[in-house]
């Protein structure tokens, strides 16, 4: 009776912490892949040397990198999931909840099939958890052209909406924030908007393939 009071509570223990977790940035060091065909490694994450897993960091074993941690707890493992976002990680660093930043990332258009890339191949080169949509911007775009909200399914053009009430409009706890940007510019005036809302704007590193 012991023992099976002992393993509900272990258990109970990691559902609650990684639940803890969910859409959280956090800084987490790279440890040994899962297997040879998984993209997924082992980590800790440094706030509390918890055991985690990472996707889309095997080119980073051995190093800190910046994670985030899925709405969605993983389907198949007890540890917490995460998504690599940068090895870049600011030296005071401490972790954000998913209310205290967005994602941001710069759009080569060389990696589009058409003039809007769709989901699938953004996720080929951003991939911070399994998002249902993100906000897209063309080069130069305003408040009536340019802007579009990308869809797993569909692509729809965004009219009459500003910067500030699409960061706001979010609901982070739901949805993961990201913001693709083609111009450089584009992606300074972004991050300088989400600054004076009191929110940090992360750019996130493009994966590596190999």
């Amino acid at each position: 009776m012991f023992l099976l009071v002992w393993v509900f509570s272990i258990k109970y223990l990691k559902c609650f912490m990684a639940e803890k977790l969910k859409g959280r940035l956090e800084v987490v060091k790279i440890e040994e892949p899962l297997s040879a065909t998984d993209n997924c490694n082992y980590g800790e994450l440094l706030r509390d040397k918890r055991e985690v897993t990472v996707r889309n960091a095997l080119s980073y074993e051995g190093r800190s990198c910046l994670v985030r941690f899925d709405l969605r707890t993983g389907q198949h493992r007890q540890e917490p999931e995460g998504y690599f976002i940068s090895s870049v990680v600011p030296p005071t660093f401490e972790g954000l909840a998913s209310e205290q930043y967005i994602l941001v990332g710069l759009w080569d258009i060389i990696n589009s099939s058409a003039e809007i890339p769709t989901m699938q191949e953004i996720e080929r080169v951003y991939r911070p958890s399994n998002m249902s949509f993100l906000h897209y911007f063309q080069n130069g775009f305003s408040q009536k052209q340019g802007r579009y909200i990308i869809y797993n399914q569909k692509i729809i053009l965004e009219e009459r909406s500003t910067i500030t009430h699409n960061i706001r409009h979010i609901d982070p706890q739901r949805a993961s924030r990201v913001f693709i940007i083609e111009g450089e510019k584009d992606l300074e005036k972004i991050m300088t908007v989400a600054k004076s809302q009191n929110i940090y704007p992360v750019i996130m590193e493009p994966l590596k393939t190999a």
